[in-house]
């Protein structure tokens, strides 16, 4: 089941970062009077679809396609943060938060500013799906996993501080193009023109990444007689899993329609996502009792660590649950699919055998 979910809400993620990117793409591309809620659904279908159909040419094909956007956009953003610190002119110290907000109780305010910040950094616990096309993998997959969350978390501060310090807390909470917004105010408006392109190149980057490991959950799965045997097919010329990548395509493309925008998307993903890895993360507490003589279950600062970890989760999905009761129930329902689904799948596979 929760297979199953993770599956639906990593297209709908993708889904929400192809509206970022086409956000920024829009007005380098179309005149103002374009710049519709329609047309930008319009891009971000085009993102993806181009990027569909480059992975479906080949696994080299999106492999080369992720090397080049992830090295470009590594390089924009150090470039964007380093430049703004050292040429664009500082915001003032913050006044004093007015009454109204400091009333409001912290942990709220914290669990709903939790809710875009996990899905910034989430994506991490899918890097596992790839290490079955990783050469070396038990010696190169640990390093690969280390290096690129330190590097994500290095960036993603070293520009959270770059927006502080330029535009301020305000500046911040008034754009709804932040780096577009830093940019123009380092460089001009030449500068937000080349920015928005990059985080366009960022935004399809991820979405790149997404397409190449979702169709390997679905293998996986159909490994385990879960799911058709269909997934299971791989092209022997391009190495593609075509039916999978297929399927990967309507996860996309669906949410995007039905939703039709970023935030709808965020809060539908967030919801399910955080359940579903509190979910996974909890059985550290069960394996540790049941194994205690396992170092492959050592956590540092257990058990302090993972119950915060968790408790974060579960605070962000009851944010959302507060905020917008109907997509949680929606997110509920995905999941809940996921049991006749595993039931039918294994009473097909069972005849299969048979």
């Amino acid at each position: 089941m929760l297979n199953w979910a993770q599956t639906l809400m990593q297209g709908a993620s993708a889904a929400g970062v192809a509206f970022i990117g086409a956000d920024y793409l829009a007005p380098i591309v179309l005149p103002a009077e374009l710049r519709t809620p329609h047309s930008t659904l319009m891009l971000a279908l085009g993102t993806l679809a181009v990027l569909l159909i480059l992975n479906y040419r080949g696994i080299r094909s999106g492999a080369r396609t992720q090397n080049v956007l992830s090295v470009l956009k590594i390089s924009i953003m150090l470039a964007l943060a380093v430049s703004a610190l050292l040429i664009a002119p500082h915001a003032p110290s913050p006044a004093a938060a007015p009454a109204a907000a400091a009333a409001t109780p912290l942990l709220p305010r914290l669990a709903a500013a939790l809710i875009p910040c996990f899905y910034a950094y989430g994506g991490y616990q899918l890097t596992m799906n790839l290490g079955a096309d990783l050469k070396n993998v038990q010696r190169r997959f640990a390093f690969a996993i280390a290096a690129g969350m330190l590097t994500v978390i290095a960036l993603y501060l070293l520009l959270n501080y770059t927006y502080y310090a330029v535009l301020g807390t305000d500046g911040v909470a008034q754009s709804k193009l932040v780096a577009a917004t830093l940019s123009r105010a380092t460089f001009g408006a030449a500068g937000e023109r080349v920015i928005s392109i990059a985080v366009f190149l960022s935004a399809a980057g991820f979405l790149n990444a997404m397409i190449l490991q979702m169709p390997r959950s679905l293998h996986a799965m159909a490994t385990d007689g879960v799911l058709p045997r269909a997934f299971l097919r791989i092209n022997p010329k391009t190495q593609t899993y075509e039916v999978g990548l297929l399927f990967v395509a309507a996860t996309m493309l669906l949410p995007a329609f039905l939703l039709g925008s970023f935030e709808k998307l965020l809060n539908y993903v967030i919801f399910t996502d955080t359940l579903s890895i509190a979910t996974v993360a909890s059985t550290i507490f069960v394996l540790r009792r049941r194994h205690p003589e396992s170092a492959g279950f050592a956590v540092p600062g257990y058990p302090l660590v993972p119950s915060l970890f968790l408790l974060c989760l579960v605070g962000v999905a009851a944010s959302v649950c507060t905020n917008e009761p109907r997509l949680a129930i929606a997110g509920i329902a995905v999941m809940l699919t996921g049991g006749p689904l595993f039931l039918l799948g294994r009473r097909l596979s069972g005849a299969a055998a048979e």
